[in-house]
């Protein structure tokens, strides 16, 4: 095999990996809104990029001027883990993704709060 054959060869296999990593998250890549209720109550909103990484944020309706930021990540199969820090605790969420509708479960461990989180894709 000639050099210039082996050299698009390999960049033939990089840019097919690299599609393909990228198209594991197209389905949830965007904009997921929803509402968080339980121990406390409030709202939240996330963006999931090209690589399953998330960043949001979330406010809770007993202190709406403080909102907190929440950054996590989504396997490939849609199960979904953020967290949030905030004063002196953290916050867990976790649940899953799936076609247009989000849910799961949220726990502050510090404070023995805890509830659910519904939502969907924007």
């Amino acid at each position: 095999m000639t050099m210039k054959k082996l050299i698009l060869l390999s960049f033939a296999c990089v840019t097919l990996l690299v599609s393909c990593k990228n198209k594991d998250y197209k389905d949830y890549k965007g904009t997921w809104k929803g509402s968080y209720s339980g121990d406390d109550n409030g709202t939240w909103s996330i963006e999931v990029d090209e690589e399953g990484n998330i960043d949001g944020s979330a406010r809770s309706n007993s202190a709406p001027d403080y909102p907190f930021t929440l950054e996590g990540s989504l396997s490939k199969d849609g199960n979904f883990e953020a967290e949030a820090d905030l004063f002196f605790s953290t916050v867990k969420f976790n649940g899953k993704l799936k076609d247009d509708k989000a849910n799961g479960t949220w726990k502050n461990a510090q404070d023995s709060i805890s509830g659910t989180w519904t939502g969907k894709k924007d």
